[in-house]
């Protein structure tokens, strides 16, 4: 922090109101004094809910308005919450606006009314010193706490009256970071002097004393409007879009070339996964973005220019389900839809699974045995309750399933295959007293020499990961051929 000249603006404000109270102080007295700093906090409290009203009656005329123009007809046409957000926006920024004229209205017309009821209230004349309008009666001690009160009245005028500048100016400075980071070029069209003027004076010293003890409270709270019955907040949306705007070229660099994945843009997913929980004011463009976005997918088309992606055959069943659940979301169910679909989405790229060569068998279950890749994901769908009904350890089935079908088995093959497996699971399964890892180590032991049997030379890793969700499976039923059949024509038929 540094000292500019919004410093010397800061302290004149401080001074001149200091000197002004202090003197008022003086010569009301205590209880007057007193009556003062009270009608100061609540002209405060009080001018949130009036410049509420006010902003609120503003911003639907305006928004009325802007209903003529073209542009916005169609951009609400696509997202009709769209409306509900410039709307809070709009009534955001007009409450910003108007808090301090509204809060020096109530202060003048509420200290009238104490006043008046101070004085009908006390014995003017047998006034024991405590204070008077006309400073008669003061004694020496009511006057030093008079003045007390009044340093206390000049220090929250001040800092009433700072708040929205450097609130402004803390505004300004997140929508410079926004614009810069989405287009270092743009900035050149504002003025790199304007903007390093704007950073310098958001970080003023004597500014930032009375924002920081309250002033940022009294801006954020002023900058807010209702959605949907919950409070949101302008500086902490801005923060939010501050947050994630630096990472929009590295999400979209994924979204073209997802086999490109490096780690920078992974931890840009995941910055953004956890940036979309902070946000209050976009939840129901959210819900309705990511519902549109997946009923068109679903239907074959793109969105808003986002094209479907192209699936495997192995993995299309489960984003199919994935897409079932989305296209229901609705604000409520937005941010975590949103979770875990990045999430899954992180998952998939760090298993370096989209570059992988979906006809080589072996490599796609190497890579989901080598990265837990199937694991990962019933991890991520477990902690939203809106994909309990999803199940990723299909995709992995699909695998085996189509690896299975590729190799062109005789029916007898076939048959003595998914015999020897069964036989295998209940061998596993009776013995008693063995912890799980051990029965998953031997099956998959059995079940790696029955796939090469058949040719399919498997890893280890990819035999326990085949394993482990027979065994769960079959945990409290026998194996049988025809059961056994019957999981692997699911999944063909999936």
């Amino acid at each position: 922090m540094t000292f500019t000249l919004l410093s010397v603006v800061v302290i004149f404000i401080l001074t001149t109101i200091a000197c002004l109270e202090i003197y008022r102080g003086i010569k009301r007295g205590f209880l007057l004094s007193l009556i003062n700093l009270g009608n100061i906090a609540v002209s405060l409290l009080l001018s949130f809910a009036v410049t509420s009203l006010i902003s609120s009656f503003l911003s639907s005329f305006l928004i009325g308005k802007l209903r003529a123009w073209v542009i916005y007809q169609s951009i609400v046409q696509e997202l009709i919450s769209m409306e509900t957000l410039i709307l809070a926006a709009v009534e955001m920024i007009v409450s910003a606006i108007l808090f301090l004229i509204v809060f020096c209205i109530l202060r003048m017309i509420l200290f009238r009314i104490f006043y008046g009821i101070y004085q009908r209230r006390s014995a003017i004349d047998d006034d024991p010193g405590y204070g008077r309008e006309d400073h008669s009666c003061a004694t020496s001690l009511t006057k030093k706490r008079g003045a007390v009160c009044g340093g206390i009245a000049a220090f929250l005028i001040t800092m009433i009256t700072i708040s929205p500048i450097m609130g402004t100016l803390e505004l300004a400075t997140n929508i410079f970071s926004i614009i810069e980071n989405a287009s270092p070029q743009a900035i050149s069209s504002i003025g790199k002097g304007n903007v390093s003027l704007v950073k310098e004076f958001s970080n003023d010293f004597a500014g930032n004393v009375f924002y920081r003890l309250g002033g940022r409270w009294i801006y954020s709270n002023a900058a807010s409007a209702k959605m949907e019955e919950k409070r949101v907040y302008l500086l902490s949306e801005i923060e939010v879009v501050e947050s994630v705007s630096g990472d929009i070229l590295k999400i979209y660099e994924i979204l073209q070339n997802p086999h490109n994945t490096t780690q920078e843009h992974l931890d840009a997913l995941e910055r953004l996964r956890k940036n979309l929980q902070k946000t209050e004011a976009c939840e129901q463009l959210i819900g309705e973005a990511i519902g549109k976005c997946s009923a068109a997918w679903k239907a074959g088309y793109s969105y808003f220019g986002l094209r479907r992606p192209a699936m495997n055959a192995m993995v299309e069943p489960m984003f199919m389900d994935v897409l079932d659940v989305c296209a229901k979301t609705t604000s409520s169910s937005a941010k975590k839809n949103a979770n875990t679909i990045l999430e899954i989405y992180g998952i998939l790229l760090e298993s370096e699974f989209f570059g992988s060569d979906f006809t080589d068998y072996d490599q796609v279950l190497s890579l989901m045995a080598r990265h837990e890749t199937i694991e990962r994901i019933d991890q991520a769908m477990a902690k939203n309750p809106n994909m309990d009904e999803i199940n990723a350890s299909s995709m992995m089935l699909k695998t085996f399933f189509s690896y299975i079908q590729s190799l062109q088995l005789t029916d007898q093959a076939y048959a003595d295959f998914v015999q020897n497996i069964a036989a295998a699971i209940n061998i596993v399964n009776e013995s008693e007293g063995n912890p799980q890892d051990w029965k998953k180590r031997e099956l998959a032991a059995y079940a790696a020499s029955y796939f090469a049997e058949i040719g399919m030379n498997i890893s280890e890793e990819v035999a326990e990961m085949f394993s482990s969700e027979l065994l769960e499976e079959f945990s409290n039923t026998d194996a049988t051929a025809a059961k056994i059949k019957f999981i692997f024509e699911k999944y063909k038929n999936g």
